[in-house]
């Protein structure tokens, strides 16, 4: 069990003010699916999840290279885009 190493970052999640993406496999069998899920519903600023279909623990970019691309590039885009209208 990880219980123990993600503990930490459940306790501070709701204190997080950056953006937040969670990328998670959906067959990851090292770090549970649901810890995934725990930390985005605690993340308190903009975020987004995405579960990768069919992917173990570390495989999402590898088995989904061009998807991973576009969520991760969407989510920078969107939060900069955010934070300068933030600004104005």
């Amino acid at each position: 069990s990880l219980s123990f190493l993600n503990m930490p970052i459940l306790r501070y999640s709701n204190e997080i003010r950056s953006a937040v993406l969670v990328i998670h496999g959906e067959k990851d069998d090292f770090v549970p699916t649901g810890m995934g899920k725990k930390i985005y519903q605690a993340a308190a600023g903009e975020k987004e999840i995405w579960i990768a279909k069919g992917a173990g623990h570390a495989e999402s970019y590898y088995l989904h290279r061009e998807e991973y691309e576009h969520k991760v590039l969407g989510f920078f885009h969107r939060c900069i885009e955010a934070d300068a209208y933030a600004e104005d």
